[in-house]
């Protein structure tokens, strides 16, 4: 009858727009996915680039004391020599 071939063609078209509301929810499902591990190899990579930036930072750090430290010696070294030279010269006058 009519009433039933209604029938069977409502349920088959929400059967068609049920089973694409399903599609797009996986599809939209896989992308929210996809974003984040997207987002967290993103993440881990600007991790590691942040983690050599600072080990850099850290051995630039580290030259630069040494370069003081021994600058410093020097330093330390000539005043103690002119120091020395002072005294010698008061002590022969």
């Amino acid at each position: 009858t009519i009433t039933e071939e209604y029938n069977r063609s409502w349920r088959e078209a929400c059967d068609r727009v049920r089973e694409e509301q399903r599609k797009q929810e996986e599809t939209r499902r896989k992308l929210i996915q996809t974003g984040r591990d997207e987002g967290n190899a993103e993440r881990e990579q600007l991790k590691a680039e942040s983690a050599r930036q600072r080990e850099q930072l850290e051995a630039e750090s580290a030259r630069q004391r040494e370069q003081l430290e021994a600058e410093s010696a020097r330093q330390r070294e000539q005043l103690e020599a002119e120091s020395a030279r002072q005294r010698e010269q008061l002590e022969a006058e």
